[in-house]
């Protein structure tokens, strides 16, 4: 943030709003003109939070989200975007987030691994992604592109912080497979693995603890016709994050691969879906058009 840019500060739960109004601060310290707007929906899976403030987001250069949902793949977020913006989200970051942890990363450094993956990912027509801990996962990426984050120089869009990775919009219903998570979701770190049967990019079956518990009421609870739609696919870069149970740090650790339920238009696919949950495994191997670009989280040499 420079001076005299416009920012808008969001969050919707009243655990993030020490982080918020340290943002502000730092901001307005900083000559930016900023603000905070408590959105007040306070549950995760809730849908595009930021769709309450689309108007206003016409009128900012940098929006900077601790929000449940994530503007990665909200279409309201990416209003900001089409008007020359950018929109950073901080899932779930606490105030210490912002100065401890992953944010310590050297970003400027991983940039370039991130756009050249990213690259592999857009050249891909078919991808499968496989744990040893038992996910396997096939999909198509035909018509879709590699997103990077952080891209490799400062330009308008959607970016994760702290996140250093890449994430790609499948498609849709071409998802099939089981994914078991073994990490973490958006409610927390999970108590033991759950494992989730993907058919035709939905959901059609969730078996483990507490965690899955918590999935299937979402999934149950939600109007949502499109819920439970597989959106994003992703891997994490940062060798500063680490498994904290926030999910904006844990999808972003370097060697874990995730999953998430929700909307993905923002990011080049083709859901609406509201119902946004994301779902985190440890170190998965990645194969694009049948080669072999990541063995066990570890990239192979591009």
């Amino acid at each position: 943030m420079t001076a005299d840019e416009r920012v808008l500060i969001l969050y919707d739960r009243r655990a993030n709003a020490g982080a918020a109004w340290a943002l502000r601060r730092a901001a307005t310290a900083r000559g930016a003109n900023a603000h905070v707007r408590f959105l007040g929906t306070d549950r995760p899976g809730a849908g595009d939070a930021f769709a309450e403030v689309v108007e206003e987001l016409v009128d900012v250069d940098v929006v900077v989200a601790f929000t449940s949902s994530s503007a990665l793949t909200s279409p309201a977020a990416h209003v900001t975007v089409a008007h020359g913006g950018r929109v950073v989200t901080m899932t779930g970051a606490d105030e210490r987030m912002l100065t401890h942890g992953a944010i310590e990363a050297d970003f400027t450094e991983l940039a370039p691994t991130c756009e050249l993956f990213a690259a592999k990912v857009t050249d891909a027509v078919e991808a499968e992604v496989q744990s040893a801990n038992g996910t396997k996962i096939r999909m198509s990426l035909r018509g879709r592109s590699g997103v990077p984050n952080p891209p490799g120089r400062p330009r308008a869009g959607v970016f994760r912080a702290p996140y250093a990775g890449v994430v790609v919009a499948p498609v849709e219903n071409s998802v099939d497979g089981t994914i078991v998570v073994d990490v973490s979701t958006s409610f927390g770190q999970v108590d033991s693995p759950v494992t989730i049967l993907l058919e035709h990019g939905r959901v059609v079956a969730v078996t483990g603890g507490a965690a899955a518990q918590q999935i299937e009421r979402m999934l149950a609870d939600t109007d949502d016709p499109l819920s439970g739609t597989v959106g994003v696919v992703g891997f994490g870069m940062n060798p500063a994050a680490s498994v904290c149970g926030v999910i904006s740090q844990d999808v972003a650790m370097a060697g874990t691969g995730h999953l998430s339920l929700g909307p993905n238009r923002g990011i080049g696919g083709a859901s609406d879906g509201h119902a946004y949950v994301e779902l985190v495994y440890a170190q998965p191997t990645l194969f694009l058009n049948g080669a072999k670009v990541m063995r066990d989280g570890a990239i192979a040499d591009l």
